[in-house]
């Protein structure tokens, strides 16, 4: 079973970006419309394979500074 990361702020979505790459479902929700439709085009961009790429070298090199 995937554990499911629910973010109650999504903001941008850097949350809903991490979480597939990582085997992680994600449950996000703002009130603020602006921050939605921002994070709903981040989450496309998982859609491309080069983004979907470079988004997992970005984690990679972050999880190397703990």
């Amino acid at each position: 079973m995937r554990t499911c990361s629910y973010i109650p702020f999504c903001g941008s979505g850097t949350t809903g970006i991490a979480a597939p790459l990582l085997g992680r479902r994600f449950l996000g929700i703002d009130k603020e419309t602006p921050f939605l439709e921002m994070a709903k085009l981040r989450r496309e961009e998982l859609n491309d394979e080069d983004r979907k790429n470079e988004f997992s070298r970005k984690i990679r090199d972050l999880s190397k500074l703990n």
